[in-house]
This record gives structure tokens, C-alpha cells and sequence, in this order.
């Protein structure tokens, strides 16, 4: 009877021993695990922070659109398309780019029908304006900024000019200027001068020959008379 009570009153001691181990065992298990899940968390948070874009000093990339030659009669002109680049010059999308053309005097209007136009970059930090056509003639400049959060990041401008003709954009010496995306190129600028100097030379031939002719001393130019004679 002594030992069976023993035994009863040391059975107490013993269930709290092995609720302690049980416990500890618990709390070494949780432990491990968590060992286990940190490294995994901290790779994941490192390759999204390696993904993500550095968005403190944004810049942006003209692509196409700088001095272009857009040609008011054909309501043609080059269409701006500009990239926005991190600090590490990597593309970044989701930035709004904001294209503005004069209020008054040479411009340009956009699809839309207004002088302001609102694009998102893509996946490759891109934005294109399509539709645009110009209005007046003379020389301006697009206005563009990037803009994050409601907070202007960058800016730059694009320079443009609008000629009435191709005709006008060739005498004023534009085949330097960059393609006119449906509206001029250097390619039509430089045959326009080829063909205007060709007309020169042969009106050149025809005078001459005119001169050396006993028949016919006298060439007609434009609708006039020109008379060449021999010198008295």
C-alpha cells in the first residue's frame, strides 16, 4: 500500500515533466521550421528587390520624333516615341508620359483632338503617339514629362517643324532633318532636288542649243521668248 500510494503521489510530478518536454519539443519544432522558412522569405524578398525598378532618378529616351519634318498639307508628321529608363537604364513601366504641343502658333494636334495626350509606359518603359498631324507652319517643340504618383520625375522636349509642302521643306534645306514618319522623308526631299536640278540643266541645254541653231535662233522659256543671236 506504501508503493501504490508513492506511486499516486510521484504521477503528478510526472505528467508535469513530460507536459515540460513535450513543450520544449514543440518549441525546438517551430524553431526549425522557421529556420527553414526565413532563408526562403529573405531569397524572395531579395529577388523582388532586384526586380523592381529604381525609381529615384528616372530619365527620359527620345526614340523617334526629334526634328522631324512634318508636312502641314498631307497632315503628316513624325510620330514622338520615347522610352523611360532607371538610373541602372533599365526600362520601367506604369510611368504616365505626358506629350504637349504649343497653345498657339506652329503645332501639333493629337488624335484625340487636343494638344495634351496621356500614355502609360509599357512593358519595355515605351510610349508611341499615334495620330498626331501638324497645324501651322514653323518650327516648335513637344513638351514631355514622366510622371510618378502624381509627381513629375523628368522631362524633356522634342523639336518638330511643319513645312506647308514637300516642296517647301526641300528649298528650305530639311533633308538634314530626320524621316517624317508617313509625311516627308530625306529620300523624297532629296529627289525633289534632283528632279528641280535636273529641270535647271536641261532649260540650260535647250538655251544653248537654241544659240548654236541657224534655224531657230530664238527658245521659248515658260510661255516668253528668249532671242539669242549672234553679237554685231
Amino acid at each position: 500500500m506504501n508503493c501504490k500510494g508513492s506511486f499516486l503521489r510521484g504521477q503528478p510530478l510526472l505528467i508535469f515533466i513530460l507536459s515540460v518536454l513535450g513543450i520544449l519539443t514543440g518549441f525546438q519544432s517551430q524553431m526549425l521550421f522557421g529556420q527553414q522558412l526565413v532563408p526562403g522569405a529573405v531569397q524572395s524578398e531579395q529577388r523582388e528587390s532586384a526586380a523592381a525598378p529604381d525609381l529615384s532618378s528616372l530619365k527620359i529616351v527620345v526614340i523617334d520624333g526629334e526634328d522631324g519634318v512634318n508636312i502641314v498639307k498631307k497632315k503628316t508628321a513624325v510620330q514622338p516615341v520615347v522610352e523611360v529608363h532607371d538610373k541602372n537604364n533599365l526600362p520601367v513601366a506604369g510611368i504616365v508620359i505626358n506629350f504637349t504641343t504649343p497653345s498657339m502658333g506652329p503645332s501639333a494636334v493629337f488624335a484625340n483632338g487636343s494638344r495634351t495626350l496621356s500614355l502609360v509606359t509599357d512593358s519595355a518603359g515605351r510610349a508611341a503617339v499615334s495620330g498626331m498631324h501638324p497645324v501651322g507652319v514653323g518650327a516648335f517643340h513637344i513638351n514631355v514629362t514622366a510622371n510618378n504618383q502624381g509627381q513629375t520625375v523628368a522631362s524633356t522636349t522634342i523639336a518638330q517643324v511643319n513645312y506647308a509642302t514637300a516642296a517647301a521643306a526641300a528649298s528650305a534645306g530639311a533633308g538634314g532633318a530626320a524621316a517624317a514618319g508617313g509625311g516627308i522623308s530625306t529620300g523624297v526631299i532629296v529627289a525633289i532636288a534632283a528632279i528641280a536640278a535636273a529641270a535647271a540643266v536641261g532649260i540650260g541645254v535647250g538655251l544653248s542649243h537654241g544659240g548654236s541653231s541657224s534655224s531657230s535662233p530664238s527658245g521659248t522659256i515658260g510661255g516668253g521668248t528668249a532671242t539669242v543671236g549672234a553679237a554685231h
